[in-house]
């Protein structure tokens, strides 16, 4: 499931840069959650203020757990800018570019080039949908408030709608 941690302060969302750490842990046994009336108020205003903007960049911590909820390995920073259709994402390892049109993804450690067609409907290639991600495919529950650096934020919890055995999931 994923963890979306959303700041406590909604004047916060509106500055030029937002900052979410997103922790998101693989688990093979993903619980059935109805979905909660305060997270989905927290995401639902999460979502509409980000759409707003014309330009968004943020940071996400991915982390993977183990069963036991404990780190299987080492956190990730990801970088993301969006522009409309337009985004730059820096993970460990590559730097993924679109210009609306064509994907550009460059492994730093092969020093190889991919290049695709952009399809804007792909979740997989939209870093853009990850406010509105929770939208479909996913349930949702808050979790908890936790400080993260200097900000108070939400913790809410993502499953897949769908239990893992049933769909392939690309990970």
């Amino acid at each position: 499931f994923l963890s979306l941690f959303t700041p406590l302060n909604p004047s916060s969302l509106m500055s030029k840069f937002i900052s979410i750490a997103v922790l998101t842990f693989f688990t093979l046994f993903a619980s059935a959650q109805e979905q909660d009336p305060k997270a989905k108020a927290i995401l639902d205003e999460l979502s509409k203020v980000t759409k707003a903007y014309k330009t968004i960049t943020t940071e996400i911590i991915f982390t993977i757990l183990n069963k036991e909820k404990k780190p299987a390995e080492k956190p990730q920073l990801w970088k993301v800018q969006v522009k409309g259709q337009k985004f730059r994402l820096e993970i460990p390892g590559s730097s993924i570019v679109c210009d609306g049109k064509t994907v550009w993804n460059y492994n730093k450690d092969a020093r190889e080039v991919t290049i695709k067609n952009f399809d804007p409907e792909s979740d997989e290639q939209n870093p853009a949908k990850i406010f509105t991600m929770y939208e479909n495919g996913y349930k949702f529950k808050y979790d908890k408030e936790e400080k993260v650096g200097v900000s108070l934020c939400h913790v809410i919890d993502l499953y897949p709608a769908v239990k893992p055995e049933k769909k392939k999931f690309h990970t």
